[in-house]
């Protein structure tokens, strides 16, 4: 619509998109720098040289900037407030009416309270959330006449369909790895998209409850959640893992597993190879299994337990 609004031509678009994403960037990287100029140049870096955003700027999909450096944003903010306000609040609900899948992240923002505030502050912002949405649908529907909630949920349907029949061969998918394992002629297809879907409510369930969980690998772990269980997406969204990186260095005191939990997300914002058609994407397999791997590191109760030493910075 913006395209039609200001008659300009698709090369521009994405001019204009790159550039409101750079303001973004470096309005996150001043915010950061005021903590520590080396975390400022490591998330310089990572938001605009990384392999996934890199992906983004040739896809022209800037939303998935625009939603990682919004949720970064508002959680440097509040890192930096101690509290919740109508900016930060603001900002979240911008970046989850963006991207809905988002919303497992909301504990993050609050992990290092406990499980009441947490609970009533997710609450808050998922009440706002929807009320906002709903008022921004009403607002939609005066300007566009065939526009509805059916047809929304008409258009979300056919995208999810298409991208579990189909995909893009570049997403990142617990569902597509299981898909290419054990049902590679989608003959049993939603069965096993529901059985996924079951069993990932049930894993996020198990880590925002567990309170013997290291903060920053419960963030990470729900972080991929919200990548890697819902319809495949594309890996232009990977960039939302700088938050997790930016967490752990604003922690005071180290562990191995910091350290360790960099390493993976490095890994995964890195180049990887993808086959289009064909095989089966490399990057796929490989970053579920990176999310596996670190869910059974915590059930690895000696393992894990040697992670959470402390190291020097």
């Amino acid at each position: 619509h913006l395209i039609n609004i200001f008659n300009i031509s698709h090369p521009y678009f994405i001019v204009v998109n790159f550039f409101i994403y750079l303001m973004l960037v470096l309005r996150n990287f001043n915010l950061i720098k005021s903590v520590s100029s080396t975390y400022g140049n490591i998330f310089i870096t990572l938001s605009v040289f990384s392999y996934p955003v890199l992906f983004f700027y040739q896809r022209g999909n800037f939303t998935a900037g625009y939603t990682s450096q919004l949720l970064i944003m508002s959680y440097i903010l509040l890192f930096k407030k101690k509290k919740m306000d109508i900016k930060i609040l603001a900002l979240l609900i911008i970046a989850l009416s963006l991207r809905p899948n988002y919303i497992f992240l909301l504990p993050i923002y609050f992990i290092d309270s406990n499980l009441k505030t947490q609970i009533n502050e997710i609450i808050k912002i998922f009440f706002v959330f929807v009320c906002s949405n709903f008022i921004f649908l009403r607002l939609a529907m005066l300007f566009y006449e065939d526009y509805s909630l059916s047809g929304m949920l008409v258009g979300f349907r056919h995208i999810r369909d298409s991208h579990i029949f189909i995909g893009d061969g570049f997403d990142s998918s617990l569902f597509r790895v299981i898909q290419r394992l054990f049902d590679p002629n989608n003959l049993h297809t939603y069965p096993w998209y529901n059985t996924t879907l079951f069993a990932g409510a049930l894993l996020v369930i198990y880590i925002f409850f567990n309170r013997k969980m290291n903060v920053q690998l419960k963030a990470f772990l729900l972080t991929m959640f919200s990548l890697v269980i819902s319809f495949p997406i594309a890996d232009y969204h990977l960039p939302v893992l700088i938050l997790i990186i930016l967490l752990i260095l604003l922690k005071n005191k180290k562990t191995k597993i910091d350290h360790f939990l960099i390493i993976l997300i490095l890994i995964i914002l890195l180049p990887i190879p993808h086959f289009i058609k064909g095989p089966p994407s490399f990057s796929n397999f490989l970053n579920i299994a990176i999310f596996l791997y670190t869910f059974l590191i915590s059930l690895n109760r000696k393992f894990y337990k040697s992670l959470l030493s402390q190291v020097n910075d």
